[in-house]
Parts: C-alpha cells; structure tokens; sequence
C-alpha cells in the first residue's frame, strides 16, 4: 500500500476529535517511520504527549525537533524549543547545557554566560565538582578574556587539590590583568599562586615583570636570577638579560649570555651543522630509493620510476631558488629596520619620544613629520598602544564572509577517540611527542622532536620546522603556509584546530594524526 501522509494525517484527527489520543499519537507515528525529520509531526506528537500529561516523552521529541533545527542551522528556532523542554522539566540539565552551548554558537553571550554559571553551581551543590570545572573551561573557550571566570576555576581546582592546574590558571589569570594594567590584581593572583608553590617558574616571571612595570629593577632581578635553569634560555633568561641591559649592567649581562651560549650544544657544538646536512641528505637519498622502488613494481613501472628521478632531480637543484626573493627582501627590511631605529634613537636623546619603538605606532609619513620638526602626539601613541594590546586580546572568527557575517559550525565526526580534537588533515603520518605550544616566535624554545601547536604560522616561521616532528594550527587549510611547508618537510600535521593553544598545554604528550585529521592528548 502506498505511503499518504494525508490518510495519517485525517485518520489523527477523527481519533483526536474522539477523545482518543493516545491512537492519535499512533497514527502520527506511522508518519515520521516514513519521514523521520517532519517537524510539524514532531512538534505535534510532542504537544498530544503534554495533553497525555507524558512530559519526557514529549521532551523525547521536542529534543528530536531541536537537532533537525541545529542540524539545518536554524539555531533561534532550535532555542525555542530548548527552551520549552526546560520549562517542562526545570531539574533537569541537559536542556540548559544545549541552550548555553547555542547561545555560544550564536555568540550572545550574555545569555550563555548565566546558564553555564548556574549549570556550574548545581554541580558544585551535588558534589559534582569535575563537572562544574568542565563548563567553566567550556566557558573560558568561549570568552577567554573573562578575568572572573578564570579565577574560579583557578579557585576550584584549588579547592580540588588540583595544584599543577590551580597555578597555572592563577598564573594565566595573573598575566591577563597584568596586560590590563590591573597591577593590584595581578600581585594578589600571582601571590596564591607562589602559596602552593614558592618556586613555580611561570609565576615568579609574572611576579618579575610586576617589578619591571613598577620600576624596580633590582627587585625584578633578584627574583629572577632564583630561577633553575637560566643558562636554557627562555622567557626568564630573556627578561632577566633586559634588565641587566636597561640597568647598563654589562657584566652580568655578558655573564649570563656566555652561561646561554655555552650550554646550547645542539646548536653551537662543532661541526653539528654538517652533521645534521649529511644526516638529511642520507634520509633523502633512502626515501628517493624506497619510491623508486615501489614505482618500479607498477605496471610501465621503469618509464614511471625514470619519470619520477627526473622530476626529483629537477626540484632538488631548484628549489633553493625559491628562497633567494626572500631572502633579499629580509635583509633590506633589516637596513631600513636599522636607519629607522637609529632615527628614533636621536629623536629619544631630544626627548621627542619616550621610547624607541614608538615609532612602530606612526605611520611614515606621521615620523617624517616627528623627524622634521621635532614634535610628536604622545596621545595619538598611547591610543595606538592601548588599540594594539586589545586587538592581541581579540580571538578572531574561523570564518568570516565578505558581506562581514559570521559563520560558526563543528565537525560532524564519529570516527575519532572520546576527546580527540578534531581538525583538517592536510600532511600524512602519525607522531607522538611533546607539544610546545608557541603564540609569539621570539620565545619559541623548541628542542629536536618537539610538536608545534600555534595558531597559525607565516613564512617567518618556517627556520622552526627544521626541529619540529609535528605541527597543530588553529587556523589553515590544504594551501595555507603552514600545510604546504609540514607536507614539504614530512611532517604530519592537522589544521584548523578550534582552540588548539588554549585546549594544549604547553609540554604535554600528544598524538597528531595528520592522515585522520585529530589529536590525541595522552596521559
């Protein structure tokens, strides 16, 4: 017998105008086995289970419409049912997770924020104290710059005995208001954080940079020259150099970069710059040999294993020249970098500018005026700074159209761990290691094998791909830099990561799988 919707639909409605609607459920039923994403059949069978007094039957297909709505992009309508379920059931959470996770899809924060603040609460009530973290975190991925919600989680994890992710969320917390200028804030945060542990070395920076910004020079050196392992290099060691510099302490400034020299064997040990050449050279050859090898096996498999050499040949002689442009242009930009800085320097000593590198916040022809008579906006510069320092706070959206509207989603996959991040695969292989996670590229400290997770990377950073095994990007595509360089260089690697350096942390074990496009964070 053929499918009619419309038979379904009358033979509902006498059964309804009889009083029978249990029946009437029934025959609506037979519709969705035929069309299992009608919306009005949902919607329907869910309002005549209400009637039926039948509440998480009705919510069973209220949720069902949501999802169709999620899935079609329809996130307002998706809301409104969501919140319908919530109002049949008040004690339960699932629906206010889904409200709060698609007021965070539509980016209205100002609804989501309550709801995970109370979902938190009514873990915490029961006891639920991992749960409350989660949505928290959850939370903090969506407004990373929420000063107040990472010091409950600081708080939290503290009270959890949580100690190694307590200091490091007071810490975060700390250079977050020290970015600020909220100074007071910043000593009180880093302060708990020296509580549980006097000796943590992200702290103690946090606490010497206070110093440096307060102009206590000596007090800032002091507490950094406690720390282990300067002759390392690192943040630390670059801090504590630039007060021995600004303090014209020449010779605890040379004392400490002879300790960084001295100690960096993999990079300055005789003769290991032609060793590592001849080391790839051989990788090369054998992998050159182990393709020709398999494209020998194929069918016409000489003419293509001649064919391949050839082109072998050709990129090996060619593609240095590829770096030549880039390599003329760099040092230009240095000698004009140079000229500029010698021409700040002179209006420094004239006491037009306070400091050298305000001339990074003039536009040219604005310095060729400075230069020429000798006067400069200090306003115009502290606007500039302050517009600087908010834009590195802004977290800007994976897609953005032309037309200025923004595009959310997620992927749909279920072929991945439990907690996998997932992202687009875009070079080949699978690598465990330690993940460095690196925003800026003047404190990258990477080690041979290391794993870079960043947010994204430019020509620039191509000198680190030399040590690294691995590469996790926020942002990218098959044909963004990073992509082509790791596939060039073997390296397997995933992109468009979603909060990649947020959700990582910096020194943890991972598992990029560059063919399957995800990452797992290993114990």
């Amino acid at each position: 017998m053929a499918y009619s919707k419309s038979k379904y639909v009358e033979a509902a409605q006498k059964l309804l105008n009889q009083g029978k609607v249990p029946q009437a459920i029934a025959e609506y039923q037979q519709i969705l086995k035929y069309e299992p994403k009608d919306q009005v059949t949902l919607m329907t069978i869910g309002e005549l289970y209400i009637r039926q007094g039948e509440t998480f039957q009705a919510m069973d297909y209220f949720e069902r419409l949501a999802q169709l709505f999620v899935g079609d992009g329809f996130l307002t309508k998706a809301i409104a049912v969501y919140k319908r379920i919530a109002k049949l059931a008040p004690e339960e959470i699932r629906p206010l997770e889904k409200l709060a996770d698609l007021y965070v899809q539509q980016g209205v924060m100002s609804e989501a924020r309550p709801l995970f603040l109370q979902l938190a609460e009514i873990h915490l009530k029961a006891n639920r104290r991992p749960e409350a973290v989660a949505l928290l975190k959850k939370l903090l991925v969506a407004e990373p710059d929420n000063l107040r919600i990472q010091i409950r989680l600081a708080d939290l994890y503290h009270a959890m005995g949580q100690n190694v992710d307590a200091i490091e969320a007071y810490v975060s917390a700390a250079q977050r208001a020290l970015a600020r200028g909220e100074q007071a804030e910043c000593e009180k945060l880093v302060e708990r954080a020296l509580k549980i542990d006097p000796k943590n070395q992200a702290a103690v920076i946090v606490k010497a940079r206070i110093y440096s910004s307060q102009g206590k020079a000596d007090e800032a050196a002091k507490a950094l020259e406690q720390v282990a392992d300067l002759h390392k290099g690192g943040e630390q060691t670059e801090l504590l150099l630039d007060i021995y510099v600004k303090n014209a302490d020449w010779e605890q400034a040379s004392a400490l970069a002879s300790r960084v020299f001295d100690a960096d064997i993999k990079n300055f040990g005789p003769g290991a710059g032609a060793r590592r050449f001849e080391q790839g050279r051989q990788e090369a050859w054998a992998k050159e040999q182990e393709v020709l090898e398999r494209l020998r096996a194929l069918p016409d498999g000489e003419r293509k294993s001649e064919e391949t050499k050839r082109m072998i040949d050709r990129v090996r002689t060619f593609i240095g020249y590829r770096e030549y442009p880039k390599y003329g242009m760099v040092s230009r930009y240095f000698v004009y970098k140079q000229a500029l800085l010698k021409e700040a320097e002179r209006l420094v000593q004239a006491h037009v500018l306070r400091e050298k590198e305000d001339i990074f916040y003039l536009r040219f022809p604005e310095l060729h005026d400075v230069a020429r008579t000798n006067h400069v906006d200090d306003q115009l510069i502290r606007w500039r700074k302050d517009a600087f320092r908010s834009y590195q706070a802004l977290t800007p959206p994976r897609v953005l159209t032309s037309d200025g509207e923004v595009i959310t989603g997620a992927y749909r996959r279920d072929d991945v761990p439990t907690g996998a991040l997932v992202g687009l695969p875009v070079s080949a292989g699978v690598i465990e290691g330690r993940a460095r996670v690196i925003l800026d590229m003047a404190q990258a400290d990477l080690e041979a094998g290391d794993i870079l997770v960043t947010a994204y990377t430019d020509p620039s950073w191509t000198p680190l791909f030399v040590a690294i095994t691995g590469l996790v990007t926020e942002v990218g595509g098959l044909m963004t830099h990073g992509a082509v360089i790791a596939r060039e260089y073997g390296l397997p690697a995933v992109v468009g990561v979603e909060h990649a350096t947020r959700l990582i942390r910096d020194g943890q074990r991972i598992r990029v799988h560059g063919t399957d496009g995800y990452i797992e964070i290993l114990p």
